[in-house]
């Protein structure tokens, strides 16, 4: 599963999507890293599966100390055109023996890069990521909602699972043009979500489950937030805060259930 998702991100298609995407996803991105501004900046920073750059701008506000990578070779030679001034290496999140211990301030693995690894992964990249981190440093990663709008679509659908259908006439315009100016979108749609539908599985609290986005090319890994929290704290981190998507509220602790699309969150390393 995994190194069939690594294969989708080497596509010269699907990387040609990230061309021009800058600043926040939504007000949950926005919030996380407000909350971690000011204790990460002039710090060292390790931007993790940064495609073609869309938070390099963000976290280079922060700080001069700014190193990105991604397990993409298209992906890094693109982001090596658009931003030929900025540290780049093909590194991936669940081996990052190219950084010595604790060498940054703040690691942070954004726009569900995370997802596109299985659970084994997940671990391996939490691992890795404590371990480059100072002790106290901080972590930042969105990933998927297993009891959000995402988790069980499927390429017939005509609105999100649990959603009634969204009948406004742009969003049918929208829907309309997108195949009209590719005849074969919904051809790989289906070809893709019946190939990838044998890596799925469910675990109960998290889960892997084709994605639409690019075209159900991606397994995705999805959690429930007390799996989230756990697995933080399982691998040596104290969360600080969750945030939702897209309004960027705080999950409460005590919350076992959210209906959010995916979250964000930011957790310390323990000492």
């Amino acid at each position: 599963m995994a190194t069939g998702n690594q294969a989708v991100f080497e596509d010269a298609r699907v990387v040609r999507e990230f061309i021009g995407r800058e600043g926040w996803l939504d007000q949950g991105e926005l919030a996380a890293l407000l909350s971690v501004a000011p204790l990460v900046r002039s710090e060292p920073v390790l931007d993790i599966g940064v495609g073609l750059g869309r938070t390099s701008s963000l976290l280079r506000m922060l700080t001069d100390a700014y190193v990105a990578v991604d397990y993409s070779t298209e992906m890094v030679r693109m982001f090596r055109e658009i931003h030929p001034d900025v540290t780049i290496s093909v590194d991936d999140a669940r081996d990052l023996s190219s950084f010595q211990n604790g060498s940054f301030s703040l690691v942070y693995f954004s726009d569900n890069g995370v997802d596109a690894i299985d659970e084994m992964g997940r671990k391996q990249y939490l691992a890795e990521a404590r371990r480059v981190l100072r002790n106290d440093g901080l972590l930042i990663h969105s990933t998927l909602n297993k009891q959000g709008q995402n988790y069980g679509e499927t390429p017939w659908q005509l609105h999100h699972p649990g959603k009634p259908p969204d009948l406004r006439p742009e969003r049918i315009a929208q829907w309309c043009w997108h195949n009209l100016k590719d005849p074969f979108r919904a051809v790989r749609r289906y070809r893709n979500f019946f190939a990838s539908r044998g890596a799925a599985s469910d675990a109960g609290d998290w889960a892997m489950y084709p994605m639409s986005a690019h075209d159900f090319s991606i397994v995705a890994h999805f959690v429930t937030v007390t799996r989230l929290r756990s697995e933080l704290e399982e691998a040596g981190f104290d969360v600080v805060a969750i945030y939702d998507s897209p309004s960027g509220a705080v999950i409460p602790e005590s919350a076992t259930r959210s209906d959010t699309p995916m979250f964000y969150a930011v957790a310390r390393r323990r000492s």
